[in-house]
């Protein structure tokens, strides 16, 4: 409850504030809020201030053991370099997901 307490006190000034709205992205994805995570990522005013390094960190996990995180990382033009580079992440193969990165990713690549 103090978590909920201390994110709704900082929404109201993250509106306008990239900064801000990130910090509240990366709580949430440190308290294992996944889905609240995964509504920020469907806002389409989030998505272009989206800091992608956050992603990556341990604290998101849980985020990308979803299989929805690779229709995101598609929308942030991740799955494309991933594809045509043949450079996959660490996550993909060091980390216990229920899904293939790779067939996953392939049903978002453009």
């Amino acid at each position: 409850p103090k978590i909920d307490e201390a994110i709704k006190a900082v929404e109201g000034q993250a509106l306008n504030n990239a900064r801000v709205r990130n910090n509240i992205f990366l709580a949430l994805a440190n308290f294992s809020r996944v889905e609240q995570v995964y509504q920020m990522l469907e806002d389409p005013g989030f998505v272009p201030l989206v800091e992608k390094d956050a992603l990556f960190r341990p604290d998101f996990a849980a985020v990308r053991a979803d299989p929805r995180f690779m229709q995101v990382a598609a929308r942030l033009g991740l799955v494309g370099y991933w594809t045509k580079s043949g450079y996959w992440p660490d996550f993909c193969t060091n980390e216990r997901l229920p899904y293939d990165c790779k067939i996953e990713a392939a049903k978002y690549a453009r």
